[in-house]
């Protein structure tokens, strides 16, 4: 009856065409916001490849810059031997060019040279090989040194000296304040005792006692030297089954505390001369007439004859740390070169490097 005669409503017609439109603004605000994803994504991976590719460009540019002025050391130490090979002080280009910041390349390149001659070498407590034990002049000595620097009494410092000299040694009989293998296989991450000389200071942290503050304490004062076979310079050997090396201190650049600690009653005064004297002008020479001239000395023969073996005026033996600075990224060289002298012919001459650590 009413059948093919009905119209349609117009409210729906409206309705449907909303809905389409709706639907329509919805899937192109889809279509912008993944657009939009789309494109952050793509700018964060550029921004970070952009990114990373400056880090590697500041990151190559300052290890060269580290590395050559590690390379430049080795020619300032080499040209100071030609130049002034009879002694080496404090008044000389290779100690003062730590004042001297180097810009090159884009970066800076800073340079610190510290003669390990003037430091106490730890190696030289190991016992020799037909001895009965550690050297008695040497070990008294490094105790008195630790009394100085660490302002510590003989009792406290006793363990620090027992437990390094178990170290070197090769038996496995424990010192009174010392350790062997039953304490370092008793630790957490147990580890064993070396019973050999070091070859580097970082090894340092693995004898009892030594701690983070102590070994920082002890830094500018004690250094490892391990030449290979053959020695270098002076003549001195390295490696595990070779001699023990004489300790030799650089006259002109041990420290106070170390100088001080050389003898049971060496006088303050005696110090004190000998560091006003190398300030004013370094030793050229080590002979008794030069140490007679220090205020002090020239009257006490047994002092006299106690220093005289200990003292040298030239070194041999040159820690390098050379850093690359280049923006925020920063790369440091250390490494030991040992002065090599075959004869006195200038082409006969070099430095040569004991070891070599990028950080």
């Amino acid at each position: 009856m009413y059948g093919s005669n009905a119209q349609p409503r117009p409210g729906n017609a409206g309705r449907a065409g909303g809905d389409q439109r709706g639907i329509a603004l919805i899937i192109t605000l889809l279509a912008v916001t993944l657009m939009i994803t789309l494109i952050l994504e793509l700018d964060f991976h550029t921004r970070m490849d952009l990114r990373g590719a400056g880090n590697f460009r500041d990151y190559s540019q300052a290890s060269v810059l580290a590395d050559s002025a590690a390379q430049a050391a080795s020619v300032l130490l080499y040209v100071d031997t030609v130049e002034s090979g009879s002694y080496d002080g404090m008044d000389e280009y290779w100690y003062l060019v730590a004042q001297m910041p180097m810009e090159a390349g884009g970066g800076t390149a800073h340079l610190l040279i510290s003669d390990e001659d003037g430091k106490f070498d730890i190696n030289t407590l190991k016992s020799d090989p037909d001895a009965d034990g550690p050297p008695q002049p040497q070990t008294d000595i490094y105790r008195r040194m630790l009394q100085n620097v660490l302002n510590l009494e003989p009792e406290d410092v006793a363990p620090l000296v027992d437990s390094l000299l178990d170290w070197l040694d090769e038996d496995s009989d424990e010192r009174g304040g010392g350790a062997e293998m039953s304490y370092y296989q008793a630790l957490e991450r147990p580890y064993p005792v070396a019973n050999s000389r070091f070859r580097t200071l970082d090894e340092l942290a693995l004898v009892k006692g030594y701690t983070r503050e102590i070994r920082a304490r002890l830094g500018e004062y004690i250094t490892v030297i391990e030449e290979p076979p053959g020695g270098v310079g002076s003549g001195n050997s390295g490696g595990t089954t070779s001699p023990v090396r004489p300790l030799k201190l650089n006259i002109n650049t041990a420290p106070e505390e170390l100088l001080r600690a050389l003898d049971e009653e060496m006088p303050q005064g005696v110090v004190n001369d000998i560091l006003r004297m190398r300030a004013d002008e370094p030793f050229k020479t080590v002979d008794l007439g030069a140490l007679l001239a220090v205020h002090g000395l020239g009257t006490d023969t047994r002092l006299i004859n106690a220093l005289k073996p200990l003292f040298v005026q030239q070194s041999n033996h040159f820690l390098v740390e050379a850093t690359g600075m280049v923006g925020e990224t920063q790369r440091t060289v250390r490494a030991m070169m040992g002065r090599v002298m075959r004869g006195n012919v200038l082409g006969k001459q070099r430095m040569e490097v004991l070891w070599w650590r990028v950080e």
